[in-house]
Order: structure tokens, then sequence, then C-alpha cells
């Protein structure tokens, strides 16, 4: 909305420019010489920038002869932000904590996180969304744990 001159002038300047220029590129001139640059551009820029050009610009924009509701209805509005809501800590929040980074988890939060895993399987009911995803991660680590392992066994055996 205030860049108008380089939307619309500039924009067309461009264009004039470069059509004034085409003589060149269509004879496949690789390199323009700054004086032929400057007598195009001199030429392009008189047919632009003229009255007609930058009042009708103005014009459209609603900004001359002042209209602000022609104005304010180009402008997009931004949506009101939601709030986000804080999430209320369940008892399965420990699964998160055991891998949260790539670093081995502490000893003690494995551990609870290990018996909430225990007690929720003795109860034999259909574990939830948290539990199966605990157990996901654990499987991968897992198996992670068993390569790292047999890798350092053959270094140390070949040690």
């Amino acid at each position: 909305m205030l860049q108008l001159l380089d939307i619309a002038i500039f924009g067309l300047l461009k264009k004039r420019l470069t059509a004034v220029l085409s003589y060149l590129s269509q004879a496949q001139v690789i390199q323009i010489q700054k004086f032929e640059w400057i007598k195009a551009y001199i030429q392009a820029r008189s047919e632009v920038f003229d009255h007609f050009h930058i009042e009708s610009v103005w014009h459209r924009s609603g900004m001359i002869l002042f209209n602000p509701q022609r104005v304010l209805c180009t402008i997009e509005r931004d949506p009101t932000p939601e709030l986000e809501r804080p999430k209320t800590p369940t008892q399965f929040g420990i699964f998160d904590q055991v891998f949260v980074n790539s670093s081995p988890p502490d000893k003690a939060t494995l551990q609870a996180a290990n018996e909430l895993l225990n007690t929720t399987i003795k109860a034999r009911t259909i574990p939830s969304t948290p539990v199966r995803q605990y157990i996901q991660k654990l499987t991968v680590r897992t198996e992670q744990l068993q390569t790292q392992s047999r890798v350092h066994q053959y270094n140390t055996n070949n040690l």
C-alpha cells in the first residue's frame, strides 16, 4: 500500500527500459555500454515519469482525494491470535521426560517411568496412547543400545 511507486511506476520503468534496450538483446550484445544504458534510461524515464502515470497510481490506491474506506478495504486484517490453553499434567507425563534429548535419561526418571509402565501392564487394561508411545520409544532405544553394545564388544575384542 505504501510502495505504490515501487510497484507501478518503477515496475513500468523496468519494462520500458527493457523494451528500449531490446534491439541490443536481439543483436545478442553481451555487454551494454554505460552511455547506451543511460540514453535508454532517459528515454524510458521520460515516457513513464509523467503526471498522468504518477497521479493514476495515487488515484487507484485511494490515497489521493483522501478516501479512508477505500484504503482500509485493501489492508488485510491479521486474525486475532488464539491463546494456547495450558495443558494439565497427567500421570503419563513422565514418559515424555525420559526421551527428551539424545543423552541417556536420568536414572530416577527412567525407573519411575518403567514402574508406571509395569503397573499399567499389570492392571491388564488397554494401554493408553502415552503408554503405547513410550513402549515404541523403549523398543527403538533398546535396539540402539544393543547395537552400541555389540560395537563396543567388537572393539574390546580387537584390542
